[in-house]
């Protein structure tokens, strides 16, 4: 018995982090392709573009290695498209699924548990918190559904976590290796989303002058830090002021820079700064209208969590106000000037969804578990009373959320159309009117081409010809989108989503034959030509 209390004593720790791990990789890698269950139609965008620069080495619209990505509505941040040709270029065989487009994703959410987990180590030491923060990390919702689906943003709570977590390792053991690491964590954040081209310069700014104010960093090694960031960030640094001058593109060591999705900067400064502010605030910690990272009841780190966070923010921000009047370095500065930074940067280019400031949940698991500690350092007496209840409460709410989520949770059933078509068509009706594609016109109800070539991916140039030449004969006519508008007429398919009731009106109304495929959310038309009397 001893023996084992020795054991359990020296890798107690080890035991339950690799537990907890397991745990973290078991619950975003289960079902991932299948759930969330629909294709977003950024997903669809990164896939194609991925597709394209990996063997054709450009995106959907023929834009050579760009440094960002053109999409339907503008223009994708570079880490998650090159992660994802990275891994076509390493199984050339692979075909593009919703599971292998959101591999990176769930890549960067295993980064934040084992990231964290260090960084948890390093603030609080080898014990009780550390395993309770990497818990939340495991088991809260947000980190959990951000890990699941292909959004490029999403990377930059991974890529942020590994920087804060150099940034505290360096701190903690200055040396010319660890500030270099840091450096290169924080270089990497910004090819993870374009708002951390503001937010990163806010906040590594401020706490320059803050590290330089408590002497724990110098002005050589300050300016050192930032040519380094500066130089491993050239080609964005370049786009930015491309876009800003609206320079005409060019090349920089083989990377096109393209001045792509310029108009998104006009928005920046125009809207109302404090209901921004108190939007980012109040969807971060509850959910905003996107269920894909956040629902309704069980928030991004349940109910539970937003009273401590709301103490341990006004605990750091006194801690970080006691080290300025004092001159001595604390870490809750590091929190408190992140999220006041992301804040800000919200606050001037609006949010209304939860990914925008994705970044900020960092800050999040450290002010929730420093609000734990201050309130039962404040209880006492009835200290491991509240802990059992606040540890039974977390418990409740993670069973009840894993269970509404793999059984219960689904996007294509919550949208209705016109809303649905935002998200794929389902993989076996499009699979359905790939039958007929070449014989008959094709209507698919989407506006986006893009979830048709998600899954029959053609070269780049392709859809330039054949706009180019017209319909050849006997070459299919293609269109994406399916509304009062469409034609109804012999030789055609058409799919159509269940709800878009006008457009089944119609197609009724016309008194032409055709027979009906029947899907989960859509159906498949089969109008025949004039000589062909069906389809068997």
């Amino acid at each position: 018995m001893t023996e084992k209390s020795e054991i359990w004593k020296k890798y107690g720790i080890h035991i339950c982090l690799a537990g907890l791990f397991a745990a973290a990789f078991l619950l975003r890698v289960y079902r991932i392709g299948s759930l969330p269950d629909v294709l977003q139609i950024d997903e669809a965008g990164i896939g194609c573009n991925a597709w394209n620069l990996a063997n054709y080495g450009v995106d959907r619209y023929l834009n050579r290695f760009p440094i960002y990505p053109q999409n339907y509505n503008g223009g994708q941040s570079p880490l998650y498209t090159y992660c994802l040709v990275l891994l076509l270029k390493l199984f050339p065989a692979a075909r593009l699924t919703p599971g292998l487009v959101r591999l990176p994703a769930l890549f960067s959410s295993m980064l934040v548990v084992i990231c964290g987990a260090k960084l948890l180590c390093m603030l609080f030491g080898r014990g009780r918190t550390m395993l309770a923060g990497t818990a939340f990390l495991t088991f809260c919702p947000y980190f959990i559904m951000s890990g699941r689906f292909a959004l490029d943003c999403n990377l930059m709570l991974g890529c942020g976590m590994l920087a804060i977590t150099l940034l505290i390792r360096y701190i903690q053991k200055p040396t010319w290796p660890a500030l270099l690491l840091c450096g290169l964590g924080f270089a990497l954040t910004l090819y993870s989303y374009a708002l951390s081209y503001l937010i990163l310069p806010v906040f590594l700014a401020s706490l320059a002058l803050y590290m330089i104010y408590t002497k724990k960093i110098s002005v050589g090694r300050t300016f050192v830090w930032a040519c380094e960031i500066a130089v491993l960030s050239a080609p964005l640094i370049l786009f930015v002021v491309c876009l800003l001058a609206g320079l005409p593109g060019f090349r920089f060591l083989g990377i096109n820079i393209l001045p792509i999705a310029a108009e998104r900067m006009d928005d920046l400064g125009q809207t109302s700064f404090w209901p921004n502010v108190f939007d980012c605030i109040r969807i971060t910690l509850t959910n905003g209208t996107y269920m894909l990272d956040a629902v309704d009841k069980y928030y991004t780190m349940y109910v539970l969590s937003i009273p401590f966070i709301a103490i341990g923010f006004v605990w750091a921000s006194a801690d970080f106000l006691r080290s300025l009047k004092s001159r001595h370095f604390t870490c809750s500065a590091v929190f408190v000037l992140y999220a006041l930074a992301i804040v800000v940067v919200i606050g001037l280019a609006g949010s209304g969804y939860v990914y925008r400031a994705n970044a900020i949940f960092v800050c999040y698991l450290y002010f929730c578990l420093v609000g734990i500690r201050e309130t039962l350092g404040f209880l006492n007496r009835y200290r491991r009373m509240f802990a059992a209840a606040v540890c039974l409460g977390y418990a409740f709410w993670t069973v009840v959320f894993l269970r509404y989520y793999f059984t219960i949770y689904s996007v294509a059933d919550t949208y209705t159309y016109p809303n649905s078509l935002y998200f794929c068509p389902e993989q076996e009706a499009l699979a359905e009117t790939v039958t007929f594609s070449e014989e008959q016109n094709v209507y698919i109800d989407s506006f986006f081409d893009e979830y048709y070539y998600f899954y029959y991916p053609v070269s780049p140039w392709y859809k330039e010809e054949v706009q180019n030449a017209g319909k050849p004969e006997g070459e299919r006519k293609f269109c994406m989108n399916v509304d009062y508008n469409t034609p109804v007429e012999a030789d055609s398919v058409y799919m159509v989503r269940k709800e878009n009731r006008e457009f089944i009106g119609k197609l009724q109304s016309t008194g032409l034959p055709y027979e009906t495929e029947e899907f989960v959310y859509y159906y498949v038309f089969t109008v025949p030509g004039e000589n062909d009397p069906g389809r068997g």
